[in-house]
C-alpha cells in the first residue's frame, strides 16, 4: 500500500494574534525610546544642570537674586539722594564690689560718671560735603572739642575754644569728568548683575572640583558636597582676561561705569583695552604657574543640590567653613586640620571658641532675646579660670522705613562680678536735604601757621579746664596733648 503524501499546513494567524504582536513591538519601541530620552535627559541634566560648574553658577545666581531684591528695596526706599546725619551722646560709669573699694575709690567712680562723649557725622555725596564733630567733656568742661568740615574740595579743622580760626588742610581734587548724571537704580542693578555674569560665566569647568565634605557641628557630623573653584596664577589671569573682554563689548556697562567713576567713556574703554592687551601678552608667554593656591566655593546637600554653606581653602591647609541650617549656623576656621576659631549659633544662643597656638581656649557665650523693639545680648567670656560677663541692650525707640530713627544703647562689662564698667547713650540717624556747615571764611592754611601759633594751640589744649579737672582726678604727673 502506497503512503500518501500529506502536506503540513501551518495554521493561519488570527487577526487578534497579529494585533497583539504588533502592539508588543510598538511597546518595545516606545520603551526603548523612553529609555533613550531618559538617558539623554540624565546626561543633559548632569552636563548642564548638575555638573560642578552649573551647580556653582546656579547657587551664585540664586544668592544674587536674593541680594538684588534687598538692594531693590533699599534703592526704592532711598528715592531722593539726601545727606545722612549720624549723631550720638554717650556717658560712662564704673562700680565695684563694696568689699573692694574705699571712700577714695567711690569718689573716683562718681567723678568718672561726669565723662561724656558727643559726636556728629554727616555725609552728603551729592554735594561732596562732610562734617565730623567730636566733643569729649568732663563735668561739662571740654577735654577736647574738634570739628572737621569738607566743602569745595577743601577740608577745614575747627579747634573750639582753642583757636579762633579754621585751619585749612589741602585735599586732592575730585575728578568731575564730562558727565554729572545721577546714577539710576536700574544702572546699579545692571552693573552688579553684569559684573557677576562676567565673572562666573568665564570660569572654566576644568577648574571646578567636586568632593564630599563633612561638617562638624557641636552634636553631629553632617555630610555635604563641596563644589570649589581653583585659583592658580594661570586660571586667575585667564579669568581676568575673559572678564575684561566681556565687559569691553558691553557699551551699556561702559557707560554706567563712566557715570559711576565720573570718568569719560573713552577713558574707560582705553583702560580696559590696555588691560586686555597686557594680560594677553602674559598669557601668551605661557609661563603662568598652574598650581592651585586658593579654592573657594559652595556646600550643597541632596539630589537637588540645596545650598547650605560656603567654603574657602588655601594650599597651606587653611580652611574656612560656613554652614547654615535654618536659623542654626556653624562657622569654623582651621589651619592644618586644627581649629583656630569655631562658632555655633542655635536658637539665639551663640558659642564662640578661639584656640591659641598652645591649645588654650577662650570661650564666648552670647544669648540673644527680643521683646518688642528691645534686643538684648547677654555674654560671657571665660579663659583659664578668668571670667568677663555683661549685657548689651538696643532699644529702637523710633524706626522709619527709610532707615532713619532713634536708638538707645547700653552696654556693660563685669570682671568676675567684682568691677563693672558701663556705657549708655542715644544714637540718631537722620536724612536731610543739606548739611548745616559753618562759615569757614575766617580760615588760615595749615602751612601758614607759625611756630608761635602751634605753641599757643598746644598750650591752650593742655590747659583746658576739662583736661585739667580730668588729670587732677585720675592722673598723676604732667599730661600733654601735642597738636
Amino acid at each position: 500500500m502506497k503512503k500518501k503524501n500529506v502536506d503540513m499546513v501551518e495554521p493561519e494567524e488570527t487577526t487578534e494574534e497579529i494585533t497583539i504582536k504588533n502592539n508588543n513591538k510598538k511597546g518595545l519601541i516606545v520603551t526603548i525610546c523612553a529609555a533613550a530620552i531618559l538617558i539623554i535627559g540624565l546626561v543633559f541634566a548632569y552636563t548642564k544642570l548638575l555638573n560642578p560648574k552649573s551647580v556653582f553658577v546656579k547657587t551664585v545666581n540664586k544668592g544674587y537674586d536674593k541680594l538684588e531684591k534687598k538692594l531693590d528695596k533699599y534703592l526704592s526706599d532711598s528715592k531722593e539722594e539726601r545727606a545722612i546725619l549720624l549723631s550720638g551722646d554717650f556717658k560712662f560709669s564704673m562700680d565695684a564690689d563694696e568689699n573692694l573699694v574705699d571712700e577714695d575709690s567711690k569718689k573716683m567712680f562718681e567723678e568718672f560718671a561726669k565723662l561724656k562723649l558727643i559726636e556728629k557725622i554727616g555725609i552728603d555725596t551729592k554735594n561732596k560735603e562732610m562734617l565730623m564733630n567730636y566733643r569729649y567733656a568732663y563735668d561739662n568742661e571740654d577735654i577736647f572739642n574738634i570739628g572737621a568740615y569738607v566743602k569745595n574740595e577743601k577740608m577745614f579743622i575747627e579747634l573750639k575754644n582753642v583757636y579762633d580760626k579754621y585751619i585749612e588742610y589741602p585735599m586732592n581734587k575730585v575728578s568731575t569728568g564730562d558727565k554729572k548724571s545721577n546714577i539710576e537704580k536700574d544702572d546699579i542693578k545692571y552693573f552688579l548683575s553684569k559684573t557677576k555674569d562676567a565673572i562666573v560665566n568665564n570660569m572654566k569647568s576644568k577648574d571646578f572640583k567636586q568632593s564630599g565634605e563633612k561638617i562638624k557641628t557641636d552634636k553631629k557630623t553632617i555630610k555635604t558636597t563641596k563644589i570649589t573653584y581653583g585659583l592658580s596664577e594661570k586660571s586667575a589671569t585667564e579669568l581676568a582676561l575673559n572678564f575684561y573682554k566681556t565687559v569691553y563689548k558691553d557699551s551699556k556697562y561702559i557707560k554706567i561705569l563712566a557715570k559711576m567713576s565720573d570718568t569719560k567713556e573713552s577713558e574707560i574703554k582705553k583702560n580696559i583695552k590696555e588691560s586686555i592687551d597686557s594680560t594677553e601678552e602674559v598669557v601668551k608667554e605661557g609661563k603662568l604657574n598652574k598650581d592651585v593656591k586658593v579654592r573657594f566655593g559652595v556646600l550643597v546637600k541632596g539630589i537637588t543640590k540645596k545650598h547650605v554653606g560656603f567654603i574657602f581653602e588655601t594650599a597651606d591647609k587653611a580652611k574656612l567653613v560656613y554652614y547654615k541650617n535654618g536659623k542654626n549656623v556653624d562657622f569654623r576656621l582651621s589651619k592644618e586640620n586644627k581649629d583656630v576659631l569655631k562658632s555655633s549659633t542655635k536658637d539665639d544662643k551663640t558659642v564662640i571658641t578661639l584656640v591659641a597656638n598652645n591649645g588654650q581656649e577662650l570661650e564666648i557665650n552670647v544669648d540673644k532675646s527680643v521683646k518688642g523693639n528691645i534686643t538684648t545680648y547677654e555674654y560671657e567670656l571665660s579663659a583659664q579660670g578668668a571670667r568677663l560677663s555683661g549685657k548689651v541692650v538696643i532699644d529702637k525707640v523710633k524706626e522709619n522705613k527709610d532707615g532713619s530713627g532713634e536708638t538707645k544703647i547700653s552696654a556693660d562689662i563685669s570682671m568676675m562680678g567684682l568691677i563693672t564698667f558701663k556705657v549708655t547713650g542715644n544714637f540718631k540717624v537722620e536724612f536731610v536735604d543739606k548739611l548745616n556747615l559753618p562759615d569757614t571764611s575766617n580760615s588760615i592754611k595749615y602751612e601758614n601757621l607759625t611756630e608761635s601759633d602751634l605753641e599757643k594751640i598746644n598750650e591752650k589744649m593742655n590747659n583746658s579746664k576739662g583736661l585739667s579737672l580730668f588729670t587732677n582726678m585720675f592722673g598723676s604727673g604732667e599730661q600733654e596733648v601735642v597738636y
